[in-house]
């Protein structure tokens, strides 16, 4: 008959096709992923981290975890308009997360953005209404804008719920 005879693969050939099969599902998993961003970010590799998370992103647009720490990256190399636009993107996906705003309005903060970091952590209090740092963020705000009484009010809440913590922040 006319059909031709599909040679069949060496073992060697199997074994390398599997090993590439292999780190493909790798570069994809999530936990691996994760794992991989954790341990460049420990030794210090940010900006290997954020390529890692970028090239895992192109897979999974959506990935929760992983846009969390991808905005915690851009925040700490000081790309803070992209933190700010990562958490905006988290925010449309997973709305009940008290921490996504409060790391936006920290990241608001160091661009100076007083008003929108001020929106940001009262929406992490009304998401965690015990949630101390975005209070204690917030009261250096009111600070800041000369609304003394009310920081002086959330520090003192701050000072009831958590006297150790009130101690080392303000001392």
């Amino acid at each position: 008959d006319g059909e031709a005879a599909v040679a069949k693969p060496t073992l060697a050939e199997a074994m390398d096709e599997a090993a590439i099969r292999e780190r493909e599902a790798q570069s994809v998993d999530p936990k691996t992923v994760l794992r991989k961003v954790d341990f460049q970010r420990q030794a210090g590799e940010d900006r290997l981290a954020l390529r890692t998370i970028e090239r895992f992103l192109r897979h999974d647009r959506e990935h929760v975890e992983a846009l969390l720490v991808k905005a915690a990256v851009l925040t700490d190399l000081g790309r803070y308009r992209d933190a700010v636009e990562t958490y905006e993107a988290i925010e449309v996906i997973r709305d009940d997360d008290a921490d996504v705003p409060f790391n936006m309005g920290v990241a608001l903060t160091r661009l100076m953005r007083f008003g929108d970091a001020r929106a940001a952590y009262r929406r992490a209090i009304e998401l965690d209404p015990e949630h101390i740092q975005a209070k204690y963020n917030l009261a250096v705000i009111y600070q800041r804008e000369g609304s003394l009484t009310t920081a002086i009010g959330l520090w003192r809440w701050i000072n009831e719920r958590s006297p150790a913590l009130a101690s080392a922040w303000f001392h």
